[in-house]
């Protein structure tokens, strides 16, 4: 395990069972980072271009996996993971665009992924559009969740890959499947600088490889190139905001290497924070949301088919059990984040949440 949970000095891949442990024992669960972070020093900023960290980076992975799988959304971050490897000549077997099969929610796919592949010339690339079906997610979605390998992570009603990785084909030894990820979280505290996760953003999954993430050389290289625009264009009282609202989002892809294309980005358009102004009613039930292409999808199927709605719904309700966790009291907003420890920026100290943050972590 790359990432993963403890709790009550027990080791959990899965989210659920570090709750239930936490439950059960009132002790605390707590997220750790892959271990290459270890005793890293993440004060130092890199010197290195971040260029050549990108090409090293796709290199390393061509050289250590057999069949290179980018999932590829059209969107900023994974955009920039296929010109890594494109640009520099290194060559990737497959590129998949996941689509959810409904609707208005793909324009991210029909509007950018698709028209941004055609421009590379990826003659041996296999590229597959996944393209789900009514049948699909009636198949995933009534059924017994208990019986079914279903990430925890997931609590979308969109199929937005979550049912593939779970698939053989995803799974076969030297076979990687590599995401962007997110960019760094930073946060001000006590007149100090430090980086962290949310395991939300990392969505551990067998075989998959978070390109900016995984090695600390490359994280640490975005992060004090952050660090740096932050400090440069930001006033005190804005620290905390950059990397924790949405309307800083492209402010923070611009300053970690993600903007320098000539073409417009989709941008995601969320709508956390702002609960009872997002929500559809199914029968006298609120169904909560927090992006535009999950509001997109489920009024189609609160339309075409609110019973299927409702077995996913239910399914949610039987994953997220415990109500203590969930955020906001909703199931289908996820569960409440776990955090890594905190990597200071400025020396080689590291802190926990509960050491930062004695009356609870806030921004």
């Amino acid at each position: 395990m790359k990432w993963y949970y403890t709790c009550n000095d027990k080791k959990f891949s899965s989210k659920v069972k570090a709750l239930e442990e936490n439950i059960d024992t009132a002790k605390g669960v707590f997220f750790h980072a892959n271990p290459s972070w270890n005793d890293f020093n993440f004060s130092i900023d890199p010197d290195m271009d971040w260029r050549n960290l990108l090409r090293q980076e796709a290199k390393y992975i061509r050289d250590t996996y057999t069949y290179i799988r980018i999932w590829y959304s059209g969107g900023s971050d994974s955009h920039l993971v296929l010109q890594s490897f494109a640009d520099n000549n290194i060559f990737v077997d497959e590129i998949v665009c996941m689509k959810s099969g409904i609707g208005d929610a793909d324009y991210e796919i029909n509007q950018y992924a698709i028209e941004q592949i055609k421009k590379y010339n990826l003659i041996n690339t296999k590229v597959t559009i996944i393209d789900p079906t009514v049948n699909d997610y009636v198949d995933y979605y009534t059924k017994d969740w208990s019986k079914k390998d279903i990430p925890e992570w997931n609590y979308h009603f969109r199929m937005i890959y979550h049912n593939k990785l779970s698939q053989d084909e995803h799974r076969k030894d030297k076979t990687i499947n590599v995401f962007g990820a997110e960019p760094p979280r930073l946060i001000h505290k006590n007149n100090h600088w430090y980086m962290y996760f949310l395991d939300a953003d990392i969505e551990e999954s067998y075989n998959k490889y978070n390109f900016f993430v995984e090695n600390p050389i490359l994280h640490a290289k975005q992060c004090h190139m952050l660090l740096k625009a932050i400090k440069q264009y930001k006033t005190v009282n804005e620290y905390n905001e950059i990397c924790h609202t949405p309307k800083h989002e492209k402010f923070c892809r611009e300053h970690t290497g993600r903007f320098s294309n000539p073409y417009v980005f989709p941008r995601k358009i969320e709508y956390w924070g702002d609960k009872e102004r997002n929500y559809l009613m199914l029968g006298d039930r609120k169904i909560y949301f927090t992006s535009k292409k999950e509001s997109n999808a489920l009024q189609i199927i609160l339309k075409d088919a609110p019973e299927l709605l409702k077995k996913w719904h239910e399914g949610l309700e039987q994953m997220f059990h415990f109500e203590s966790w969930r955020n906001y009291g909703a199931s289908e907003l996820g569960t409440l984040g776990v955090l890594t420890k905190f990597y200071s920026l400025q020396d080689e100290s590291v802190r926990t949440v509960d050491e930062l943050f004695p009356k609870g972590f806030n921004v």
